[in-house]
């Protein structure tokens, strides 16, 4: 069977037409090929559930990452559930086309600050000086200026083994590229 890790998808389903044409029904070959086209198409040369970091410029590694299967699931809270916020509601299908990677945990401080000192990178919260604090003695979250991805939830320095906080979704968004 043709290794289809770095082969073209179209030459490849076209040799599975090739085989089909001739091939009796069931033929292993041709349902291997099949099997190993569709694997390919949906998560590229990873299987669902594996594990693997990718190799940085410095010669470190990256995140652990793990391969999310393809698929359906439903999101959001159950209607008439007494604990759940508007925004978590109506309950709806999601629906993945291809397998996709994520970090196994989150992404912390130090795991941050070392992209940010690796390509200049400046969050937005860095940008505009300030961004949003869970305020302790009120119970409410507050605009504190100062504060950034170095930050914990609460305004104050957080360590490089805690959680990167006060980034946006464009600031992941660099990140993982």
């Amino acid at each position: 069977m043709m290794a289809l890790g770095d082969a073209d998808l179209r030459l490849a389903r076209e040799r599975l037409a090739e085989i089909l044409r001739i091939a009796a029904p069931g033929d292993p070959v041709s349902v291997a090929l099949r099997e190993r086209i569709d694997q390919v198409s949906r998560y590229g040369l990873f299987r669902p559930g594996q594990v693997f970091s990718d190799a940085l410029a410095d010669g470190s590694r990256g995140p652990s990452l793990v391969v999310v299967p393809h698929g359906d699931f439903m999101m959001g809270a159950m209607s008439g559930d007494p604990d759940a916020s508007p925004d978590e509601q109506p309950r709806h299908a999601v629906h993945f086309d291809r397998g996709f990677a994520m970090s196994r945990h989150e992404i912390t401080v130090g795991e941050f600050r070392r992209f940010v000192q690796a390509t200049g990178y400046v969050t937005r919260a860095t940008r505009r000086g300030h961004s949003i604090v869970y305020d302790g003695r009120s119970g409410n979250f507050v605009r504190a200026s100062g504060v950034d991805w170095r930050s914990a939830y609460d305004g104050r320095p957080a360590g490089d083994d805690m959680p990167v906080l006060h980034v946006t979704a464009r600031d992941a968004e660099a990140y993982a590229a």
